[in-house]
């Protein structure tokens, strides 16, 4: 299947889903593919595993040939709705058809996951339509074999467009000014012409203020949007109004603004100010439309890569890893988290305030470097999989199904204990009702087993809920459909459960008396 689009440099994304067994493709330019297929399950992954990029041909010798492998797998369980993000830049020609740029897949992200960076294609694909490469084309989906369902697919073209820099000057400031103030009254060191923003322009990179005024011409009516980076403020007026207020950011937290831009010359003047030496130096300033890709209006050198970050990680060995940490958790900081890492690469965090799961995740264990890196402020946590986020709801409720329950009247969390092989079971008061729960990965380590014992000593009614989302779908034999088919739950008693409505959303509840109960389920992802 072909589309009616043809592209060059593009941005897609979209959800797809796949039986078990089944096999699909995307083909960029209907000439180089990224690979769908069944991985679930797979242990290190090769060439025609979900996410690759397929290897070429050839035809004399039946040889493939530069396939690359996705840096991991990357894939949720067949039934379940996927996610691919793909940033292609399509190869370029000069004036005589002759390939000058190969084409490149500059990301991939499958499932959250990045599983390619900067791979350069020499030549198409194994099953393109043409060896002939080209500037346009449609994309192609592959569908001979098996079923396969794509939804939400979305795309940006990125198409070069022009807007020439005109008149550029520059007004050089030294001193140790900590904002456009104490600028404005300061006496100028030195001005002249540039050809692009540069703060090399400074003696004192440091201690610097400067002030850059020119024009732009635009060829095509539209909104635009302006990229202010820097390290220290800076602030931008285009056409004599200030759009980018005053403002100190890093260079990875960029200022923008849009504005619209009729056809001709617009003035703007972008400023900067640096008082400091303890971070680089860095002024830039970029021009993006709609489908288009951004121009940067300042040198290569005035915008230096920033610092890389170290990772710092937490992995498992023989037995599973226990962690103590701060968790974000749906916008929110939890402070009193744990996360358990399985040597099965299966892993689960576990809210010790509200007795409730919060992810599940399969890969790596855990990212460190938000508690250990430099100063450590964010003091996080992170998953460094592929997996499901959940609500983070207590299991048991009892008088309706709070979201949220207080930890020092209602929940109160008395500790855990680890069985022989150090696997964690945690322990609960809810008001005269106890409950424990534990978790372990299957055998398979395709799913994550949840066991939760419950002691009810008088008798009352209490709710348990085993899941929560949008919608909720019974698939037969057990197995429930959760949010959408983002994961599965499977019960061993389905005939005590019930679909029921709360607060907007759908849960999977059981309702008991029972004095002495145990509640197993399976999480599958």
């Amino acid at each position: 299947m072909y589309s009616v689009l043809e592209h060059g440099d593009i941005y897609l994304e979209f959800d797809f889903m796949l039986p078990q067994g089944a096999n699909s493709g995307i083909y960029l330019q209907s000439r180089y593919e990224v690979q769908l297929f069944d991985s679930w399950g797979a242990g290190r992954p090769k060439y025609q595993d979900a996410g690759a990029i397929y290897p070429r041909w050839i035809e004399a010798t039946k040889t493939n040939y530069e396939g690359h492998a996705p840096r991991v797998n990357a894939s949720l369980a067949p039934g379940l709705w996927q996610h691919l993000e793909i940033h292609f830049q399509a190869p370029e020609f000069d004036a005589q058809g002759r390939k000058t740029k190969s084409a490149m897949f500059s990301k991939i992200v499958l499932n959250g996951v990045t599983i390619h960076e900067n791979i350069i294609l020499q030549g198409v694909t194994r099953g393109a339509v043409s060896e002939a490469e080209v500037a346009k084309a449609p994309f192609r989906i592959q569908g001979d074999h098996g079923p396969v369902a794509f939804r939400n697919i979305k795309y940006a073209l990125l198409n070069p467009f022009e807007a020439p820099l005109k008149e550029l000057t520059y007004q050089y400031y030294e001193g140790n000014f900590e904002n456009f103030e104490a600028l404005a009254t300061a006496k100028l060191t030195r001005e002249g012409k540039a050809e692009r923003i540069d703060y090399t322009l400074a003696d004192n990179v440091n201690r610097m203020g400067l002030v850059f005024t020119g024009k732009i011409e635009i060829k095509e009516a539209a909104n635009y949007q302006w990229i202010l980076q820097r390290y220290g403020s800076g602030k931008l007026s285009v056409d004599g109004k200030e759009v980018i207020p005053s403002e100190w950011k890093w260079i990875g937290d960029p200022s923008i603004a849009t504005t619209y831009l009729g056809v001709g010359e617009h003035t703007f003047t972008a400023s900067y100010v640096k008082s400091f030496g303890w971070w680089p130096t860095a002024a830039g300033l970029s021009l993006q439309k709609t489908n288009g890709k951004p121009i940067a209006l300042h040198t290569r050198a005035s915008m230096p890569d920033p610092r890389p970050t170290p990772l710092i990680a937490v992995g498992t060995k023989q037995e599973p890893s226990l962690l103590r940490c701060f968790f974000q958790h749906l916008k929110k900081k939890k402070t009193h988290v744990i996360l358990v890492g399985d040597p099965s690469s299966t892993h689960y965090a576990y809210d010790l305030n509200q007795g409730a799961l919060l992810q599940v995740w399969r890969g790596e264990f855990a990212n460190v470097t938000d508690m250990w890196h430099e100063r450590g402020e964010p003091q996080t946590a992170s998953a460094m999989g592929v997996g499901v986020i959940l609500p983070g709801r207590c299991p048991l409720a009892i008088d309706g199904l709070p979201d949220t329950l207080d930890q020092q009247t209602d929940l109160k969390y008395q500790g855990y204990q680890l069985s022989a092989e150090r696997y964690p079971t945690f322990k609960y008061q809810y008001r005269s009702v106890g409950f424990t729960e534990s978790f372990k990965v299957a055998t398979t380590g395709q799913a994550l087993e949840r066991i939760t014992s419950i002691k009810n000593p008088e008798g009352k009614k209490f709710t348990y809920r085993l899941a929560q989302g949008a919608e909720i779908s019974s698939m037969g034999n057990g197995l429930y459909a959760v949010d959408g088919q983002r994961y599965f739950i499977r019960v061993a008693d389905p005939a005590n459960y019930k679909i029921v409505s709360n607060n907007g959303q759908k849960e999977l509840i059981f309702e008991s008396a029972q004095t002495d109960l145990k509640v197993s389920s399976s999480l599958i992802f």
